[in-house]
């Protein structure tokens, strides 16, 4: 997969990189995480199994990520925006359904209270929905999340991949040491989990593209009021009780504060609930929430 977008537009609010595909089907607009970019949500889902032909797709790359500058949209709500504007320079009235991961869940959450009339869903992944700290927790994640930092990490995800899945697990999940290894085991068993979750490693290089919008984030998120009780729309959270990146609480907290939103908790899955065999026991009701048929036979 190409890690950058095809498309851009000047919108009134600023540049934005995006990907639009499909013909058909409910249009569903894809937020990455933090860091991440258009290539990975698009990875993400296509994983899910949300993709054309069974649906259309719209995804972005977030202020500061890949190549839509920061500009002026630093702040969360000044993205928001930034969306809407490219919604209205695409001539599409509102998308049907927003698919956001882990930080991208606050800016889905935002342009919702800000722009109601144009987005119908929310499905959330391991979304934060409120103040987040980010990657601030110690010496060696600043370091990890630095761009030689980064770069060193994917380069060795070629030369040592089995390390670089270990570690990854062990990064995003709250795993006891026993757990990590069946986990690890798990993944090395499934070729396509294996791939998966070193794509989503790799595809943070060059990590100097990515770098801005995790800077910024990392002072916004803090500052995150996270009062979303207004919002009327269905939001469908699927999070894992294991996830060690994005904590529980986050959506536990937004379900008792909205009453439209519901929650499927994934009792032993970490930040990437869609690695794994445990994922199919929630795929059905995820395809359903976004309004795509089960795949044909």
């Amino acid at each position: 997969m190409d890690n950058f977008p095809p498309f851009t537009a000047s919108t009134r609010k600023g540049r934005v990189a995006y990907s639009l595909e499909g013909d058909s089907g409910p249009l569903l607009a894809g937020f990455h995480g933090s860091p991440g970019s258009t290539a990975q949500i698009l990875a993400i889902m296509d994983k899910m199994g949300l993709a054309p032909p069974r649906c259309r797709r719209l995804a972005v790359d977030r202020p500061g990520y890949n190549r839509t500058p920061l500009g002026p949209c630093r702040k969360i709500t000044e993205q928001a925006d930034l969306f809407a504007a490219l919604l209205d320079e695409l001539n599409i009235e509102a998308v049907d359904v927003i698919v956001a991961f882990s930080g991208g869940g606050i800016m889905a959450l935002e342009f919702a209270a800000r722009h109601p009339q144009r987005v119908k869903k929310l499905l959330l992944l391991s979304a934060a929905t409120r103040a987040h700290p980010l990657y601030s927790r110690s010496r060696l994640v600043k370091l990890m999340f630095s761009v030689p930092g980064m770069n060193i990490l994917v380069g060795m995800s070629y030369i040592f991949p089995g390390l670089a899945v270990k570690g990854l697990i062990a990064f995003m999940s709250s795993f006891s040491s026993r757990q990590r290894q069946q986990e690890y085991r798990a993944v090395c068993a499934s070729q396509e989990d294996r791939n998966f979750l070193l794509q989503i490693l790799r595809l943070n290089y060059p990590f100097g593209r990515l770098h801005p919008g995790l800077i910024n984030e990392t002072h916004e998120f803090l500052t995150v009021n996270g009062n979303y009780a207004g919002l009327k729309l269905p939001i469908l959270q699927v999070h894992g009780r294991c996830d060690s990146d994005v904590d529980f609480t986050h959506a536990e907290d937004l379900c008792k504060s909205v009453e439209s939103a519901s929650l499927l908790e994934m009792k032993t899955a970490y930040h990437l609930i869609m690695a794994g065999e445990r994922f199919n026991e929630v795929k059905e009701k995820i395809l359903d929430f976004c309004g795509i048929p089960p795949a044909e036979n």
